[in-house]
């Protein structure tokens, strides 16, 4: 985990009550925002009220998140992609201009076809599993996340 965030220009983060709820996604959360990392929070929990609140809800309470709540009653590929352009223009806007085009390429590649594979009808974990691995079949270079 610390490698991870130690190389990544940006953290996405999926957030939902269980996320607040787990230690190790409020290490790594607090272990990002130390490190000056920018952050993008997304919010994907199942109820469409939830708000995050006490440790959670103090971290992200400056940054605008993007919701993706609507996806699990509307997983239309219009919508996924919709959400897909706005996660991009998200971490474009954060990074600006980056060396490495073609890790960002690749990761945003990767969490687009997790999006993608996780509302859709065939959304069985080792169906996502497969697919985000053979995106990264033929590569030769380590790709650190976005």
């Amino acid at each position: 985990m610390a490698d991870g965030i130690e190389n990544a220009a940006a953290v996405c983060c999926f957030i939902t009550s269980k996320y607040q709820s787990s230690p190790y996604c409020k290490k790594e959360l607090l272990y990002t925002e130390n490190r000056e990392i920018p952050i993008i929070p997304c919010l994907m929990d199942s109820d469409p009220q939830w708000m995050p609140t006490s440790w959670l809800g103090y971290s992200i309470i400056d940054i605008l998140y993007l919701d993706f709540r609507d996806l699990l009653t509307d997983n239309s590929q219009e919508n996924i992609e919709k959400k897909c352009d706005m996660l991009i223009e998200r971490i474009e806007s954060t990074l600006g201009r980056i060396s490495s085009i073609s890790s960002l390429y690749l990761s945003i590649n990767s969490l687009i076809i997790v999006l993608l594979v996780c509302f859709s009808e065939e959304s069985k974990p080792e169906y996502v599993a497969k697919e985000v691995s053979s995106l990264y079949d033929d590569q030769d270079e380590e790709c650190y996340p976005v």
